[in-house]
């Protein structure tokens, strides 16, 4: 749609410089001096050319400053376009810092996953040490020959001395007597 915009002011500037350029034609023809004539044709077909070339020069500056409505509206087209420069290198330079930065963290964050990583190997090992005790006690308490349930055994037997044991004191009385 700015293609065909622009092809119309041109279009219409042209036959504007056009009609000039014919009428300077014509009278530069009529004019008897031919180096004279040749000298007006030349400075019509200049005017043509500069009347041209302004008239495109500023349909793109306008168009340029219309679609682009963040950037100040009294910039020509060079400075614009230089605006625009600026600010891609600047968004690069923006991107190469980022990278930078990314790059001087990525062993930081290298060693803190590798800590974070040992902590949890070291916490799986802990739950299974944990998991271990555990099988062995139970494994204990329902073995009845397991050294747990003989010391128990053995616990329970001296609080509860045996009918033998418990007349060792009267035979010992006895004897005595």
């Amino acid at each position: 749609m700015l293609l065909i915009l622009l092809l119309l002011l041109t279009a219409s500037t042209s036959a504007t410089a056009s009609t000039d350029a014919t009428a300077v034609t014509a009278a530069a023809t009529a004019s008897t001096d031919a180096t004279a004539a040749t000298a007006a044709i030349a400075a019509a077909t200049a005017a043509t050319v500069a009347a041209t070339i302004t008239s495109t020069t500023s349909t793109i500056t306008n168009t340029i400053t219309v679609s682009l409505p963040l950037l100040p509206v009294s910039l020509p087209l060079p400075l614009l376009l230089l605006q625009l420069l600026l600010l891609l290198l600047l968004l690069l330079e923006l991107l190469v810092l980022l990278l930078l930065l990314l790059l001087l963290l990525l062993p930081l964050l290298l060693l803190l996953l590798l800590l974070l990583l040992l902590l949890l190997l070291l916490l799986l090992l802990l739950l299974l040490l944990l998991l271990l005790l555990l099988l062995i006690l139970v494994l204990h308490e329902t073995n009845p020959f397991s050294l747990y349930n003989i010391v128990l055994w053995k616990a329970e037997e001296s609080s509860h001395p045996t009918f033998s044991q418990a007349m060792q004191p009267h035979v010992t009385h006895c004897n005595i007597v």
